[in-house]
C-alpha cells in the first residue's frame, strides 16, 4: 500500500506527515491481518504545519483519546490529565496514532518507534502530546529495541516519566534542545530503567544561564553495556558527567559537543581542571572520538589522549580548533593508532585568503606528526553562513594537497559541502600531483557523494570514477561510517 505521504513498507509504518496518521489508523481498522507484521513505526514531521490537511481526516480522533484522558474547561478548551490545555491541533494529529499504537500492541511487536519533527506549531508553548500518546507509547516498553523522540519547545517539562523498566531498548536518539529550563525527568527516569542500552544519542539545551539549561538530569546513570555515546549540550554538571564517562567504560565511539563558560570566568578555572579530568583507566575501548569547540570549554583535548591511558583511538573528528596550536599537540599522542582524521571548521578558515583567522598552517603542522594516518576528510560547508561563502571548488582542493607532507600514508581524501561544484572533467583527467600514495578521493557535493579512484601513467594522474571501496552500514546516526576506507592495523 502507498499514499503520498504515508505507507507501510515490509514491517514499518511510515508516517511523512503526522496529519496523514488517520489513513493509516483507517486502514489497519479495515485490514487487522497486517498488524502482525508491524515492528517499527516512523514519524517525521518535515517541517509542514501540523494543522494543514486536518480537516480532511473523517477518524474521530477525539473519541479515540478516552474521555478519562481529555476532559474540558468551562470554555470547551481540551485539557489534559493534569489538567493543561491541550493545542486541538495536537489532539487531533495524535488520536490515529494512539489508535495505531494500540492496535499494534494487541496484536504485534513494537520494536522501533520514532518521531522526529522540525514542524513550526501553532502556538508552539502548547504543542504537547497528551498523556494518552505516551502511556500508548509506553505499553510497549517490554519490546521496544529503538526509541527516537523529538520533543516540540518546552513539551519535554510536561511528559510524566515512565513508570516501566525498557528490558529490550538498545538505542535511544531523543532531541530536548528547545527545553530551555525545562524539567529533564522524564529523560532521567528512562535512562535509570534501561539497563543494557548499547547506542545513546541526546541533544539539550546549550545555553549558559542556569534558569535556560535542562534540570534534573542527575547522569547517575548504569549502563554497562554502553558503546555509543553522543552529547550536544551545555556542560551544566561537569563533574556528573565525567563520573558517567568513568563508570562507563565500555563506550567504542564517542561525540562530545558541549560547552560551557568556565573559560570565561577566571573565578571557575580551578574548580575546572579539577572537575572534569578522566580517568586514566576509562574508556579504554575508545576508537572513535568527536569534540566540538574544545577551545570553549575546560574539556581540553589532552584528557582524551593522554598517553597513560593508551587508548586505541584509530578515528578523530574535531571542529572549532582554529588559532590555538597548542590545542593539536596532546593528538600526537595517538600518531601510532590514528587512520581517519576529519576537520571541521568554518569554512572561512580553510582559505589562506580569508579575513578570519587561517586553519591551514596548524592543519599542515598536524599533519606532520600523524605519521599512520591513512584517510583524511575536510569540511568546506559553505551553505547557511553570512556572508555568503564561495561554495568548495578546484581552489580548496589544491589548498588542502598543498597540506600533504610529501611522505605521507594517505591513501584517501574526503571533501564535503551540500553545494559544492562537481569537480570539472579537464582537471579530473590532468589532475596536480599528488602524494605516490593517494589512491582515493572522495567528492560530496550537491550532485551527491562521488568517489574517484587516482591512475598515474605516463608520468600523467587521471582521477576516475570508481565504486565505493567498503559497505556503508546505512547507520544514519554513525558519523564514522561516512569514511573512504577501512580501518587499518
Amino acid at each position: 500500500m502507498a499514499i503520498e505521504k504515508t505507507e507501510i513498507v515490509g514491517n514499518t509504518i511510515k508516517i511523512r506527515s503526522p496529519n496523514e496518521a488517520g489513513v493509516i489508523a483507517q486502514e489497519i481498522s479495515s485490514n487487522p491481518s497486517m498488524l502482525s507484521l508491524i515492528t517499527a513505526i516512523a514519524i517525521n514531521d518535515d517541517g509542514e504545519d501540523l494543522s494543514e490537511g486536518l480537516a480532511a481526516l473523517e477518524v474521530d480522533d477525539d473519541a479515540k483519546l478516552t474521555k478519562s484522558a481529555v476532559s474540558t474547561d468551562g470554555n470547551g478548551e481540551k485539557l489534559d490529565e493534569d489538567g493543561r490545555e491541550i493545542d486541538p491541533v495536537m489532539l487531533r494529529v495524535c488520536g490515529p496514532v494512539v489508535q495505531i499504537l494500540d492496535a499494534v500492541y494487541e496484536t504485534g511487536r513494537l520494536e522501533s518507534f520514532s518521531w522526529s519533527t522540525t514542524s513550526d506549531v501553532q502556538d508552539l508553548t502548547k504543542a504537547v502530546r497528551p498523556k494518552a500518546f505516551w502511556n500508548a507509547l509506553w505499553r510497549h516498553a517490554k519490546t521496544l529495541r529503538t526509541l527516537e523522540l523529538v520533543f516540540y519547545i518546552h513539551e519535554v517539562s510536561y511528559v510524566a516519566p515512565p513508570s516501566v523498566q525498557f528490558p529490550a531498548l538498545r538505542t535511544i536518539m531523543v532531541d530536548a534542545s528547545s527545553g530551555h529550563g525545562c524539567k529533564g525527568d522524564v529523560l532521567d527516569h528512562l535512562l535509570k530503567r534501561t539497563q543494557d542500552l548499547e547506542e545513546l544519542h541526546m541533544r539539550l539545551p546549550n545555553c549558559d544561564h542556569d534558569t535556560c539549561r535542562i534540570q534534573g538530569m542527575s547522569w547517575d546513570y548504569d549502563l554497562p553495556h554502553l558503546k555509543t555515546f553522543s552529547l550536544h549540550a551545555f556542560d551544566s554538571a561537569p563533574a556528573a558527567l565525567t563520573e558517567f564517562l568513568n563508570r562507563n567504560s565500555r563506550v567504542e565511539v564517542l561525540s562530545s559537543h558541549l560547552w560551557d563558560d568556565h573559560t570565561r570566568d577566571h573565578k571557575k578555572e580551578g574548580a575546572c581542571k579539577s572537575a572534569v579530568q578522566l580517568a586514566p583507566t576509562s574508556l579504554p575501548n575508545l576508537r572513535a572520538l568527536s569534540l566540538t569547540d574544545v577551545g570553549n570549554t575546560c574539556r581540553s583535548p589532552d584528557q582524551y589522549f593522554n598517553p597513560k591511558a593508551n587508548r586505541p583511538i584509530q578515528h578523530l573528528r574535531i571542529a572549532g580548533w582554529v588559532g590555538n596550536q597548542k590545542l593539536y599537540e596532546p593528538i600526537t599522542a595517538a600518531a601510532m593508532t590514528l587512520r581517519c582524521l576529519e576537520l571541521e571548521f568554518h569554512v572561512s578558515s580553510m582559505r589562506s585568503n580569508a579575513a578570519s583567522i587561517s586553519a591551514l598552517p596548524e592543519i599542515k603542522e598536524l599533519l606532520l606528526s600523524l605519521s599512520e594516518l591513512r584517510e583524511l576528510g575536510v569540511c568546506f560547508e559553505s551553505a547557511h553562513y553570512h556572508p555568503d561563502q564561495a561554495p568548495m571548488g578546484v581552489d580548496d582542493l589544491k589548498s588542502v594537497l598543498n597540506l600533504l607532507p610529501s611522505q605521507t600514508k594517505i591513501r584517501a581524501l574526503r571533501f564535503y559541502d551540500s553545494a559544492g561544484d562537481t569537480l570539472p572533467e579537464e582537471l579530473l583527467n590532468d589532475f596536480p600531483d599528488v602524494p605516490p600514495s593517494l589512491e582515493f578521493l572522495g567528492w560530496e557535493c550537491k550532485e551527491g557523494r562521488l568517489l574517484y579512484r587516482f591512475e598515474r601513467s605516463d608520468g600523467k594522474v587521471r582521477a576516475v570514477r570508481y565504486e565505493p571501496v567498503r559497505e556503508n552500514s546505512r547507520n544514519a546516526s554513525d558519523w564514522t561510517d561516512d569514511r573512504i576506507l577501512e580501518y587499518e592495523g
